[in-house]
Parts: structure tokens; sequence; C-alpha cells
């Protein structure tokens, strides 16, 4: 997959939560390799510091460190086409400061602790109105010397569309809390299409499964409100045109009630799941999803 890049995989070597080197070191090795991408901004309000809003993005990403300079690429990077785009190797690391990402001011160094890249920082703002203090915090985490970014699994999803998968799936998750409310966890898959764009990308799709507190096996009907524990449903996005024109003419497709998905796992290791959705026209689509997403566990 990223032949095109000239890549030589460095082996590095590893201990249970990442790189196996000095602790008391600032300084990493080469840095190719697979490395799982958190990012988690809270908002605090300044009158009372109370949390209002906490949210938590999990992804892989695939550095690529070269005397040139470090590139990263994401799976999504891939399924939009933007992978193979030019050489942005603008990643550069020192002894003790990291840019790996292609950050450019020096306060979003990421500094190397207990084996984990870390880049905190926080900044005044206005949300939903209220004063604020935003706080970021972002980890790369070493996950593996392979080059894969996707994830193993099979997606199924019956006529209209009618499509499927069952390899390089790209999985994300996110967490969020809003105070008053329960948390709510979204798992977005995304995978290959039936056909590709008029300018060569991927047709991919993205198929986010919407709970509010931590799922469990069982069977689920979604529209819950998100006070409640449940399943708050299913959307749906797509890059090229001939999904677009199944989805209404329009990218993204929000799911009617009623609607279900029957959850065989939701843990750390896997996601797994028969579910039926209804279009607005009142058909419905049955579907299956189990993938792996050890990889977002790190």
């Amino acid at each position: 997959m990223f032949n095109k890049l000239g890549i030589v995989v460095i082996s590095l070597y590893l201990s249970a939560c990442g790189l196996d080197v000095d602790r008391e070191k600032k300084e990493i090795p080469n840095m190719t390799g697979t490395w799982l991408l958190e990012n988690t901004i809270t908002y605090i309000s300044k009158s009372d510091q109370q949390i209002l809003k906490t949210t938590t993005k999990k992804i892989q990403t695939y550095i690529d460190d070269t005397e040139n300079g470090i590139k990263n690429v994401t799976c999504l990077q891939i399924w939009d086409g933007t992978a193979e785009t030019g050489d942005d190797y603008s990643g550069t690391k020192t002894d003790d400061e990291y840019f790996p990402l292609g950050e450019v001011d020096s306060s979003d160094s990421y500094l190397f602790k207990n084996g984990i890249l870390v880049q905190e920082f926080e900044a005044d703002t206005i949300w939903q109105g209220i004063n604020t203090t935003k706080l970021v915090r972002k980890t790369l985490t070493y996950v593996d010397s392979k080059d894969t970014t996707h994830s193993d699994g099979t997606i199924y999803l019956s006529a209209p569309f009618e499509y499927s998968a069952t390899a390089e799936i790209c999985n994300q998750q996110i967490k969020q809390t809003i105070s008053g409310r329960n948390e709510s966890k979204t798992y977005i898959f995304t995978f290959s299409g039936r056909d590709v764009t008029e300018d060569g990308k991927q047709g991919g799709i993205d198929i986010f499964f919407s709970f509010v507190g931590n799922p469990s096996p069982g069977l689920y009907n979604f529209g819950t409100s998100d006070t409640e524990a449940g399943f708050l449903g299913v959307i749906m996005w797509t890059y090229a045109q001939e999904n677009i024109n199944t989805f209404d003419n329009a990218q993204e497709y929000v799911f009617d009630d009623p609607g279900w998905i029957d959850l065989i796992s939701a843990n750390e290791h896997s996601f797994e799941g028969d579910f039926s959705i209804s279009r607005k026209d009142g058909s419905v689509i049955t579907g299956y999803v189990n993938v792996d997403v050890n990889g977002l566990s790190h």
C-alpha cells in the first residue's frame, strides 16, 4: 500500500506500552511504523471550573521517518486519495522536541513521556456562549512496525446499497461527554464503495454506529434519547457520486427509526453485530459488521 513511499521499515523494539528505550532519555529512535493518534479536547467553564464537554478521537496513522523529514498517512487519507500526493515530509524532530505531524508552532511540540509522545496546550475560547478554557492533549503511541493502518473485518449492506468489504477497513472511535448528559461512544468504519470518483479517488463509505454509554452485547432498538443508555442510530457518509445518488443526492444520510442492532461484541478487541436500518422512503436495509478494533486500544 505504501510502496510508493519507498519505505524501508526499520525494526523497533517494543515494550508493553511503547518503544523499549531508556525512559529517562528524551530521544527516541527512528519513528517509522504505525502509531495510535489520540486527541482529547476538553472545555472548562472559567466561572466555576465545570467541565462542559470532553471529546476523544482515536485513529491510527503510519509514520515514515527519513533523513528528509517525517511524513504521516492515515487510512482516511488513503480513501480520500491524498495519501500519495506529493512528498509532504514536513515533520521534524530534535533530541528533545518532536513535530511528527508537521506542526510548525514551537508550542505544539510533542514531548517523550513514559514511552509515549505527548502534546498538551490550552487556550481561552468561547463554547456555546460560555467563556471557557480549552485543554488539548494529543498522544502518539507506537503500535507496530507494519505499514498498514487498516483493520481486518467484514462489513455487508443489503439492497439498495449492496456493499461489502472484507479487508482494509479504516476504523475510528469517538467518545464524547457533555455536561448533563451521559457519555456517548461512536464507532466509525470506512470501507470501499462500488466505484471510484471521476478524479480517480476511492469511493469510500463511512458508517457511524452511535451509542449512549458503553455498549455491551445484546439487542438494541435505536432512537433512544441522549440521556438514556442505548443505541442512538446509524449515519452514513460517502465520497463517490454514484453513492451520493443512492443517498438521495446527499453525502450524508441519517437513517430513520425503526432500526436495531444485535451486538455480539463491542469491546477493545472487536465490534460485531447484525443490524437493520430504515430509509426515509420506508425501505429497510439489513447488514452485518465484524471489525477488529485492537489497533485503537494501545
